[in-house]
């Protein structure tokens, strides 16, 4: 049996929501699965959210928060790091949108476990009820016929992507690249990478069928602590300390290894044949072009300078407030 640890992401710069994140933890603290740990992962959280929060579960759960304004995908990177530090390596880490509410579906562990323990894939996507953008791979017809994954898992090809809420990475991503989610990115065009992550490790990504989960899109709301489109009005092209994703789609490394970004807008379409039939690269300079070129760097963020602090189960804390 896989260990896991469960990372619910929360955010309240723009707002907060105390009651529809205890209805969410609840549910999750009443999952049908041994071996899983949940981490509360805060982004300028509030002192009263913090206060109710630890009151009602300390003792259950672990708690990470950072004061800095930043993007989810350094402070779920960061969460992850803490909790291997202190408990050690997990199987798989699942990432939780706040706006995700699993309501009785107690048994979604187990189901990830089945495909988890193929050892074939280094993503799992659980469906939500609404933004899941399965638009990106299904046409048109097909999207409004049934948005819906059914009867049979759905290999996500290469390229392709669905978006964020429900996902279990698997560790042999941390053990390649350090962090899971790729960090260069502010608002837009994690998801469009991330097929290539997997490819890098001979993995692939699935979406569960028929398991579809409550999303409320709106919960904390998107990116609050940085512009969705950035200085250059370039969704694409926003990534973290203004840096420019140009000369990378144009380096020579890029075409050689079949690195395709944001495909679904025709940036930068991929190579099918730098890759195998089952999506695995070819050419194995691909992990390193990943991990070099769509991670942050020490010279751009320093992860042990990021201001927050992370207390456990059974540590006593002194609740803080955001300065």
């Amino acid at each position: 049996m896989s260990k896991y640890l469960l990372v619910y992401n929360i955010c309240e710069i723009g707002k907060t929501n105390l009651q529809w994140y205890i209805t969410c933890i609840d549910n999750l603290l009443k999952i049908k699965y041994k071996k899983y740990h949940i981490l509360i992962s805060g982004c300028r959280v509030t002192k009263d959210t913090k206060t109710e929060l630890y009151n009602r579960y300390k003792g259950k759960v672990s708690f990470y928060y950072t004061e800095h304004y930043l993007p989810v995908n350094i402070t779920f990177n960061k969460a992850v790091i803490d909790a291997v530090s202190r408990y050690g390596e997990f199987d798989g880490y699942i990432y939780i949108d706040s706006g995700v509410d699993i309501e009785d579906k107690y048994n979604i562990l187990n189901e990830i476990e089945k495909r988890f323990s193929t050892n074939k894939y280094g993503m799992i996507s659980v469906q939500t009820d609404d933004d899941n953008g399965h638009y990106w791979f299904l046409n048109r017809e097909q999207f409004l016929r049934d948005p819906y994954i059914r009867k049979e898992d759905f290999i996500v090809p290469l390229g392709k992507c669905v978006h964020l809420h429900f996902q279990c990475f698997h560790n042999n991503l941390l053990k390649a690249f350090g962090r899971l989610l790729p960090d260069i990115f502010i608002a837009y065009c994690t998801e469009s990478v991330l097929s290539f992550l997997n490819a890098s490790i001979d993995k692939q990504w699935v979406i569960l069928k028929d398991i579809i989960l409550k999303h409320d899109k709106g919960t904390d709301g998107a990116t609050l602590s940085y512009d969705h489109t950035g200085p250059r009005g370039q969704h694409w092209n926003n990534l973290y300390g203004c840096m420019d994703i140009i000369p990378l789609l144009s380096n020579s490394l890029t075409k050689e290894v079949g690195f395709g970004y944001e495909e679904i807008n025709h940036i930068l379409m991929h190579d099918d044949s730098k890759f195998t039939s089952e999506g695995f690269a070819k050419d194995k300079k691909l992990l390193e072009f990943v991990k070099d070129n769509l991670y942050l760097t020490n010279e751009h963020l320093d992860y042990r300078f990021i201001f927050d602090n992370f207390f456990d189960i059974t540590q006593p804390v002194k609740i803080t407030e955001s300065y």
